[in-house]
């Protein structure tokens, strides 16, 4: 659990770098919309593999992605799962 701890503080603190705001769009603007809505599938699949790589629990993997719901976690997995499909 402390691993998972301390690598959440690091994501953390890259998600408030000015540099991860601009590799991954979320600056304002059409151009970050769009590149949002490019690099969002490959970073949910490269999350959810990380995931399972780990080992983590459902619950910390939440925690990591800033505690969002058991929905909106399962709808996130249930949707990258059908694009997978679709792709390969």
């Amino acid at each position: 659990m402390l691993h998972i701890r301390r690598v959440a503080r690091r994501l953390h603190a890259h998600r408030q770098s000015t540099c991860h705001r601009d590799c991954l769009g979320t600056a304002s603007g059409s151009s970050s919309r769009q590149a949002q809505k490019r690099l969002g599938p490959a970073a949910v699949k490269g999350f959810l593999k990380i995931r399972e790589l780990w080992e983590l629990r459902d619950e910390d993997a939440r925690q990591l992605l800033g505690g969002v719901s058991n929905g909106a976690f399962y709808e996130l997995k249930r949707k990258a799962r059908g694009t997978l499909d679709q792709t390969g």
